[in-house]
């Protein structure tokens, strides 16, 4: 989308750069590819070598234990749900000995690349069907509403957080590292062999923070945190407490 998030993905995306579901919907293109697709994409108008508004390229992916691959692509613009986006088909880089053509890969993707429009389509016209498609077996889509009245939930699903790690580390003395390998509510990764909480991280800041926040992953964590701390009178507590309630009051729309 054109929030950089990742609106959908299928079974083999999550095996090649091997995340599991969870930890693959929190992530957005600039976490999977070291190159920059909407550049790219940019580039490639302004020389004339778009055709159709498909890109033909080799991408460098970021892979979770923090080493990179490369990887053929193809990139379509997509419309989702009204904004700009940008369907991503990957393919592993031909090998001369390899006995499937050019042609075939080509007709590969161009199925695929169907069905990505017909199952956008789908959501534009039918956003209660898919918003039930859990299966990943199936290609799934995460909640894509337009608009702009997730903004107040990004904000809360902030507050949250913020509140969850300072009352974590002011009244227990434990470091964010800690938090996500405690609860396992949010992933940890390695980068160049340095543990890292970068999900997570996301939603401490409101610029990084995901379009479409995992509203139980917030709601989880301040309820980990609150069930492991026993300060009753704490400052920090209550102040996670409200903000937890605001958040589900802002949930429930009352």
């Amino acid at each position: 989308a054109d929030d950089n998030s990742a609106v959908y993905f299928n079974k083999s995306v999550i095996s090649l750069f091997g995340y599991t579901e969870n930890e693959i919907s929190d992530l957005d293109s600039t976490d999977l590819f070291a190159d920059d697709i909407a550049g790219l994409m940019r580039e490639a108008e302004s020389t004339h070598n778009l055709q159709a508004s498909k890109l033909h390229v080799q991408l460098s992916c970021n892979h979770k234990n923090g080493s990179q691959f490369r990887s053929h692509a193809v990139i379509n613009h997509l419309d989702v749900m009204g904004g700009e986006g940008y369907a991503i088909v990957l393919s592993p880089v031909p090998d001369v000995a390899s006995e499937i053509s050019v042609e075939q890969s080509e007709q590969r993707i161009d199925v695929i690349e169907q069905s990505l429009n017909s199952i956008l389509m789908m959501a534009r016209n039918n956003p209660g069907l898919i918003s039930g498609m859990t299966n990943i077996d199936q290609l799934r889509l995460q909640d894509i509403s337009p608009g702009d009245d997730k903004c107040l939930l990004r904000e809360q699903a902030v507050v949250v957080m913020t509140s969850a790690l300072s009352c974590w580390e002011h009244d227990l003395g434990r470091s964010k590292m800690e938090l996500a390998e405690d609860s396992k509510i949010w992933p940890v990764y390695i980068d160049k062999s340095t543990p890292t909480t970068r999900t997570l991280d996301k939603y401490l800041q409101l610029d990084s923070c995901p379009k479409n926040p995992r509203r139980q992953r917030v709601i989880d964590t301040a309820e980990f945190v609150l069930r492991a701390n026993n300060k009753k009178t704490s400052v920090y507590r209550q102040k996670l407490l409200e903000a937890l309630e605001s958040f589900r009051s802002l949930i429930s729309g009352a």
